[in-house]
């Protein structure tokens, strides 16, 4: 909590002047949320998408379907306020994700011991997805906007599971070679 603004302004320094999302047009932004009634609590949700690589492993699915650029990303974690779920924030290199195709990647996450699904709601959280950078042309528009939650200090506190963990809980995320190293692109 005490660090996090001025870390959080050199963090997006970096990620908008050395990342491999320098320069790039064709930038994308998902929101992905964690249905709550799948966990017994929000560690138990995050335990699960960390011990599991549901981030990383959503990534090399749309890339695999052919829907990204490359398979880099950037990855901002945000804490809902009512439920204290985790949600991301994930910037990806493409022109066009078919939202029905983020969906399903996303749902696929679903765990082995929750109810089966019945249809209704997301199968494992939601997903909404933005496309202002490639509208408006500046790629820095989500790499700001993703960042942001890195900078700033939630008004309504960090949850206590996270302040009192005692596991390290990132606030960001990126693919290998992200910073620089040999690109792994189509």
């Amino acid at each position: 909590p005490d660090c996090c603004e001025g870390r959080g302004y050199e963090l997006r320094r970096r990620v908008t002047e050395k990342s491999e999302f320098t320069g790039k047009k064709d930038l994308t932004m998902w929101t992905l949320t964690v249905d709550p009634k799948l966990f017994k609590s929000p560690a138990h949700a995050y335990e699960y998408i960390r011990e599991k690589r549901c981030v990383s492993r959503w990534v090399a699915r749309l890339f695999k379907a052919g829907h990204l650029n490359s398979r880099h990303y950037f990855c901002a974690v945000e804490w809902q306020e009512n439920t204290e779920m985790v949600h991301f924030h994930i910037v990806l290199e493409a022109a066009f994700i078919p939202f029905q195709a983020g969906c399903d990647a996303w749902g696929k996450f679903r765990p082995s011991e929750a109810p089966p699904y019945s249809g209704e709601g997301p199968e494992f959280g939601s997903c909404q997805f933005s496309s202002g950078a490639r509208a408006s042309g500046d790629a820095g528009y989500f790499l700001n906007y993703c960042t942001k939650y890195i900078i700033k200090r939630p008004a309504y506190g960090f949850p206590d599971w996270v302040l009192d963990s005692q596991k390290n809980i990132p606030r960001y995320s990126c693919s290998r070679g992200f910073w620089g190293t040999k690109s792994i692109s189509k």
